[in-house]
């Protein structure tokens, strides 16, 4: 399965601040740190599951903090970037974004973060 590269993520960050507003700025150092944590649940802990991976994505790169404006933004468009290349589709306007400031704002440990995020989304997944 393949894992999103620290170029990509940092692309995504930037469109996302082209087309919605906001600042620029990548502290490299933290967003490493995040997609460690990524590589550590598909590398150490086992972890293939299309779902729970794009949801690592989702909840390391935004409780992260690697982007000085925009993380949530950043990692809800990796997650989505995540599943399209596994030829997975999300369902429009499907309160995702207000998912992502839950997360953020909650003090649970990442892997229910995690756990949580990847029930819901798996129920938005638009028939084709």
């Amino acid at each position: 399965m393949p894992i999103i590269s620290l170029e990509l993520i940092v692309e995504i960050h930037d469109n996302v601040i082209d087309i919605s507003g906001g600042v620029n700025g990548v502290d490299i150092g933290r967003l490493a740190g995040s997609l460690a944590r990524v590589e550590q649940q598909v590398f150490y802990n086992n972890i293939n599951d299309v779902f729970e991976l794009a949801c690592w994505y989702a909840v390391a790169i935004a409780k992260g903090h690697g982007f000085t404006d925009g993380n949530k933004r950043a990692a809800l468009s990796t997650m989505l970037t995540f599943l399209d290349i596994q030829g997975i589709t999300l369902v429009e306007n499907s309160g995702l974004d207000d998912v992502m400031v839950s997360i953020v704002e909650s003090q649970l440990p990442h892997d229910i973060l995690v756990k949580k995020l990847s029930y819901y989304i798996r129920h938005l997944i638009k028939e084709n």
